[in-house]
C-alpha cells in the first residue's frame, strides 16, 4: 500500500515537472522574443539619435 502511494506521488511529481518545464520553456521563449524586440527597438533609437 505504501509503495503504491509513493508511486502515485512520483507520477504526479513527474507530470508537474513536465508541465513546469514546458511553461518555463514557453516563458524563456517569450522572454527571448521580448529581448530581441527590445534590442531592435533600442538599436533603432540609438541609430536615430546619431
Amino acid at each position: 500500500m505504501k509503495r503504491h502511494r509513493t508511486g502515485r506521488t512520483t507520477r504526479i511529481m513527474l507530470e508537474t515537472d513536465t508541465k513546469t518545464a514546458s511553461d518555463a520553456f514557453r516563458f524563456a521563449e517569450n522572454a527571448a522574443c521580448s529581448l530581441i524586440s527590445l534590442s531592435i527597438l533600442c538599436g533603432e533609437v540609438l541609430e536615430h539619435d546619431r
